[in-house]
């Protein structure tokens, strides 16, 4: 079976890949990922669909300000420059990622 989640994203990295590492129910683009598609991994790893799909728009609406404390704990250690611009970039993206994917994963 060929792999159907993933924990790595290289979108934020320049010269990298906009693609998963790996797939989730067949699909390695962060922004082509559908309710359908979870619901396909929720049933591969034996959890009812609308309870995981509950499960991860609740962690995107708790995201926001975890992703702010984090940043504020951050943000004093990190250099000026490559440092400082890769953690607002994470931040800009996490926050984006916390706005969009909800609506999509609410309906299909």
């Amino acid at each position: 079976m060929a792999p159907f989640y993933d924990l790595m994203s290289t979108a934020l990295y320049s010269g990298l890949s906009r693609r998963f590492a790996l797939h989730i129910a067949g699909e390695d683009h962060p922004g082509s990922i559908e309710r359908s598609h979870l619901e396909t991994l929720a049933r591969l790893l034996r959890f009812q669909p609308r309870y995981f799909l509950r499960q991860g728009l609740e962690l995107a609406e708790r995201m926001p300000a975890a992703i702010d404390s984090t940043l504020a704990t951050l943000s004093p250690m990190a250099n000026q420059g490559t440092e400082q611009t890769l953690l607002e970039r994470l931040q800009q993206r996490l926050l984006s990622n916390c706005r969009k994917l909800p609506a999509r994963w609410s309906t299909d």
